[in-house]
């Protein structure tokens, strides 16, 4: 549970804390009960570090969290499967073979993914449909659109309800936390807001969710962070991201802000070494939270 510290400290901060941590603990090696009490206690010795105000300290008060492999268990092979062969099948009309729609998919979420931010992710995504598809493209949007009210539904065979989302995310509300959903905005609301139905939760859990209508960027460019901390004028520091990926969640610590990954359905690509938790530790641990003041 190395993962559940929810407070940024300046790296002066850190760096004295750290060095106060290592001398104790090479105090507490010659007692070998007391090394052993510290060992099984290192979260709440975390807690009293963190939770006590020190001179550069902030306290989180708005945290960001990922959607697909974090509130939602995802088998993201099975999804991406179920969904274009969906798909296909309610308006396959509008290509010309279902390895024709997924090519045209994946170029649209390409763009969007490179999006230089002079219009949202929809317009790129729309804009780069009318110039490859012939015929009535209002009605192909709309078919589209559609879909997710009607076949997107299958595409929830490839995911599951872990009971901590939700227990986690109404503990944290109850104290106060500021609640963002930063998932990556390749799709439109209404697909958003399914997939927030089918992790246990639900839409006024969060006071800001990203979708490809009110997106201008994507992960893992820290511009879509970015647009978050400025749109809703956040404090950096008051901030922490809770995702699943190493490279598209953990971009955001390249702005300062730290990223808490997750490993029940962890993508690490990158081969990072990181101190990764679950969503039940991190449950457990938000037990411990205080209770942000307004």
């Amino acid at each position: 549970m190395k993962t559940t510290i929810i407070l940024a400290m300046s790296n002066g901060a850190k760096s004295h804390y750290k060095s106060k941590i290592i001398y104790y603990l090479k105090k507490l090696q010659n007692n070998y009960f007391f090394y052993s009490f510290f060992v099984f206690s290192k979260l709440y010795l975390k807690f009293f570090l963190c939770y006590n105000t020190f001179r550069g300290v902030s306290m989180i008060k708005n945290i960001l969290f990922d959607l697909d492999g974090t509130l939602l268990p995802m088998d993201l092979d099975k999804f991406l499967q179920i969904y274009f062969h969906s798909l296909y099948e309610y308006c396959g009309e509008d290509y010309n073979s279902l390895k024709d729609m997924i090519d045209i998919v994946m170029k649209g979420t390409y763009l969007m993914v490179n999006n230089d931010g002079k219009v949202t992710n929809e317009v790129v995504f729309k804009n780069y449909l009318k110039s490859i598809i012939n015929g009535d493209i209002e009605q192909k949007f709309k078919n589209y659109e559609n879909y997710y009210v009607t076949n997107f539904i299958k595409t929830k065979e490839a995911t599951s309800v872990n009971k901590y989302a939700n227990l986690l995310i109404q503990n944290l509300k109850s104290k106060g936390y500021n609640l963002i959903l930063a998932t990556n905005p390749l799709y439109p609301r209404i697909a958003t807001l399914k997939r927030i139905e089918w992790a246990g939760l639900d839409k006024d859990d969060f006071t800001y969710i990203t979708t490809y209508e009110n997106s201008r960027y994507s992960k893992p460019n820290i511009k879509f962070y970015q647009e978050i901390i400025e749109k809703l004028n956040l404090n950096k520091d008051e901030c922490i991201m809770v995702g699943n990926d190493t490279k598209e969640d953990y971009a955001i610590t390249k702005l300062g802000i730290p990223c808490i990954i997750l490993k029940d359905c962890l993508i690490n690509n990158e081969k990072l070494e990181l101190d990764f938790s679950t969503l039940k530790d991190l449950y457990e641990a938000s037990k411990n939270y205080p209770t942000v003041i307004k």
